[in-house]
């Protein structure tokens, strides 16, 4: 009997493990795959965002021609790519953006045409993400953003034609992206707002109202080797941004009506303009602040015999006049340029109306030949382009063509400078850069080339996810913080429609989050942001006759009742077996002399 007991007590026990491993298995999270796949659409999934959800960290979803509909979410790091941007159609049909790319990192668009978002909508969204490249697309028709680039760093905008749209590209704050050869005949073809450390080169930007516009604090941007022609308000314009560099672009032709500018600054201080083709335009140059716009910048490379811009209006000679060498290619006379004496004044006529006392003029290099590319080619990098003070960076420089052997010098924007063709500089400070390396070839040809370095204090980044107790998204929900570092204001912001609410350049510390939603129970969560990381935090809300929880509490306890009874059942039934009829009253004495008189011993018992 006792060895019946014991093997019926383990088999109980084999039971009620089997009913927590159960419970266990419908919680494990999902496998992930070790080796990156290829999802292809539509022969292994109907839909793009069906493949996008099937898809691992690493995967590629590759997209067959065809039209698809677009408002297509996409947080996770995969590869996503059409055969053909001619062939590969991705249609929002007018109701959301085509492709919103959130909180996440390493991500691939390209080799789609991406159409017809909702009215006020973006054709692709990338917000709160790094590490991302959008390349070789057909971005058009009648969006507000071509592609917008919300608090993102490091993304590469390349390749891309883009027509029809209110905004070509769009970078708000942020830090250390590149839009590279790109075509765009949009109203506004790029818009730097608040954002550092950007790169904006070889692109063609044509037929719109304004080429290029940096404002709100934009700093340390490069713009280089642009081609900025018939807009019908301005070509390049810069409003309250500083310390940018503005060189080897052709800004010309806008002249699309009496008033339309080639370069426009408003409250524009500390910016460095040269080598730029300044040619054709009504008004070549208007600064609204005078002198501040003029004399708060330098329109020169700041080399050891400065060279400055070609402006096609400009009247002087290259003849040794005013102590300089004559055959340099740089003018002499009437100089400063365009003010006052070199053609129609550069701001309003009426400051100026006889263009014989005005304030000081711009460029005191101008060049008497517009500016062509050397011969000698030269291409600088840098690694890492944004990081945490005090940062480490290597630079490299790579010179061909022209008559070796060459030399190198570096500016790296903070004062220091170094002779090496590739070196390493430290800036111990916040701030933004810009990198500069001069090559010169052995028969005196010269190139430089700049890079843009962001310089960020110790912050950290926080994404929030919120989730109702099935795992869905919840969109809308109010997230406030209750508590939070000192120095550190208040955050509040509502979740997109995937339940995500992102901040970066947050202070490192202990904060506390207060989360509503309508028909939810508010919920609170602490999270504690690291400095230089990226903090995932999840929070769930419940309706209010649900407690997070409560599933998988209650399946345990109806296991537990379960095993309960049937233990109650086993020895019930073994007791009434045990009886005789009309024992049920017998005292524990009784049953007792029962025994005895019976002749049974104990063990038989």
């Amino acid at each position: 009997m006792s060895g019946t007991r014991e093997r019926r007590a383990v088999e109980l026990g084999v039971l009620l493990l089997a009913l927590l491993v159960l419970i266990s298995i419908q919680q494990l999270p999902v496998t992930v795959h070790s080796t990156p796949r290829v999802l292809h659409v539509p022969q292994e999934y109907s839909t793009i965002q069906a493949a996008i959800d099937a898809a691992s960290p690493g995967d590629t979803v590759l997209v067959d021609s065809g039209m698809y509909g677009g408002n297509l979410t996409i947080t996770k790091s995969l590869n996503l790519t059409g055969v053909s941007a001619s062939t590969t159609i991705i249609d929002a049909g007018g109701l959301a953006p085509d492709i919103n790319i959130t909180a996440t990192s390493n991500v691939v668009v390209s080799g789609f045409t991406i159409k017809n978002p909702g009215g006020f909508a973006s054709e692709v969204i990338v917000a709160s993400s790094s590490t991302v490249t959008i390349s070789d697309n057909v971005v058009q028709t009648g969006s507000t953003y071509g592609t917008y680039l919300n608090n993102s760093q490091l993304v590469t905008v390349r390749n891309n034609q883009f027509s029809g749209n209110s905004y070509g590209v769009v970078v708000q704050g942020g830090h250390s992206n590149i839009i590279h050869q790109n075509n765009m005949t949009t109203t506004v073809q790029v818009a730097i707002y608040n954002s550092t450390g950007n790169i904006i080169s070889d692109n063609v930007l044509r037929q719109g109202q304004t080429g290029i516009d940096l404002r709100d604090g934009s700093t340390g941007n490069v713009v280089a080797r642009n081609t900025i022609a018939n807009e019908t308000l301005r070509g390049l314009s810069l409003q309250n941004s500083y310390n940018n560099t503005i060189l080897e672009n052709n800004i010309e032709f806008n002249k699309q009506s009496s008033t339309t500018i080639g370069i426009y600054f408003q409250t524009a201080r500390g910016n460095r303009l040269y080598y730029n083709n300044i040619r054709n335009n009504t008004i070549q140059f208007f600064p609204t602040s005078v002198p501040g716009d003029i004399a708060g910048n330098t329109w020169n490379d700041g080399g050891g015999s400065p060279r400055g811009n070609f402006w096609v209006d400009y009247k002087g000679q290259d003849d040794g006049s005013n102590g300089r060498v004559a055959g340099d290619g740089i003018g002499d006379s009437l100089i400063p340029h365009p003010c006052p004496s070199g053609g129609p004044p550069c701001w309003s006529s009426g400051l100026c109306p006889n263009a014989t006392v005005c304030p000081p003029g711009v460029d005191d290099y101008a060049l008497v030949q517009p500016f062509v590319l050397p011969p000698v080619k030269l291409t600088a990098s840098a690694s890492p382009l944004s990081g945490y003070a005090p940062l480490l960076v290597s630079f490299k420089a790579n010179a061909s063509e022209g008559a070796p052997p060459y030399t190198y010098s570096w500016d790296f924007g903070d004062g220091a400078v170094a002779q090496q063709q590739n070196t390493t500089h430290t800036y111990p400070l916040k701030g933004s850069y810009v990198a500069s390396v001069r090559v010169t070839d052995s028969v005196g040809t010269n190139q430089t080339d700049s890079i843009a370095v962001t310089v960020l204090a110790r912050y950290g980044s926080l994404v929030l996810h919120v989730q109702d107790q099935t795992q869905k998204p919840v969109g809308g929900a109010n997230v406030t913080t209750i508590a939070q570092p000192s120095g550190q204001s208040r955050l509040a912001q509502r979740t997109n429609p995937q339940g995500i609410a992102a901040w970066v350049n947050l202070t490192p510390g202990n904060y506390s989050f207060q989360v509503s939603s309508p028909g939810f129970e508010p919920a609170t969560k602490s999270v504690v942001v690291v400095f230089n990381q990226t903090t995932n935090a999840q929070v769930t809300l419940v309706t209010p006759a649900t407690q997070s929880g409560f599933p998988v509490l209650m399946t345990v306890g109806l296991g537990l009742v379960v095993v309960l009874g049937i233990l109650a059942g086993f020895f019930l039934r073994r007791r009434s077996r045990r009886k005789k009829p009309g024992d049920m009253s017998v005292s524990g004495s009784g049953k007792a002399a029962l025994r005895k008189g019976a002749g049974f011993s104990p063990r038989e018992i």
